[in-house]
């Protein structure tokens, strides 16, 4: 492996890497053009170059570890909501329902009750509590639905109606009060369900 620096004197910098070989070395300007023939006849073709020599490691100190940049990492660094111990069955209802299931269960009719009803089941199959906006869009297209025309008022809607809690505007997760409307929900589903069965 080779890398080639100008510097502003015009002097080039080359450095040398091979099993056992680590040369650096300062050559005069005049040295380019025999160089540069040198690396032209002498190229290994691109198919034949293993991945490491496709994409060598760059020279230079080595960084910091360190984790994922926050704005790219999947799981906001939010402080995880502490539900009541009154919630757990209704968590445990939603996690024995698919998707599917459980928005037929709870009948969500408006926007503020399928952003409950998806966010509920969001945060017991992903493991989730804190949800991100554009999972819902993604959930509704799942199930075939057209997602809202105005989202953000319908997710203010349900933070107004208690429902949810927003650390930022992209981020949401389920209240106490939440859990419960999403309970009755379910509760009035079963109900009508044994109604129409009966």
């Amino acid at each position: 492996m080779y890398t080639l620096c100008i510097n502003v004197d015009m002097n080039l910098k080359v450095r040398l890497s091979s099993l056992g070989l680590n040369l650096d070395a300062v050559l005069l300007p005049s040295a380019m053009a025999p160089l540069m023939e040198l690396i032209q006849q002498h190229r290994v073709p691109a198919e034949e170059l293993t991945m490491e020599e496709r994409h060598p490691e760059r020279p230079g100190p080595p960084r910091p570890p360190h984790g994922p940049h926050p704005r790219f990492s999947e799981q906001p660094r939010f402080r995880a909501p502490e539900w009541a111990p009154s919630t757990q069955p209704i968590q445990q209802q939603v996690a024995l329902l698919d998707l599917e299931g459980l928005i037929a269960l709870a009948r969500a009719r408006t926007f503020p009750e399928k952003i409950l009803a998806l966010g509920g089941w969001i945060t017991m199959h992903e493991q989730q509590p804190i949800i991100r906006s554009r999972q819902l869009k993604v959930l509704l297209i799942r199930l075939g639905m057209e997602p809202p025309a105005n989202p953000g008022r319908d997710i203010r809607q349900a933070v107004e109606f208690g429902w949810i809690e927003m650390p930022d505007h992209k981020h949401y997760a389920l209240t106490n009060a939440g859990w419960h409307k999403l309970g009755e929900m379910l509760d009035n589903g079963d109900s009508a369900g044994a109604m129409a069965m009966a």
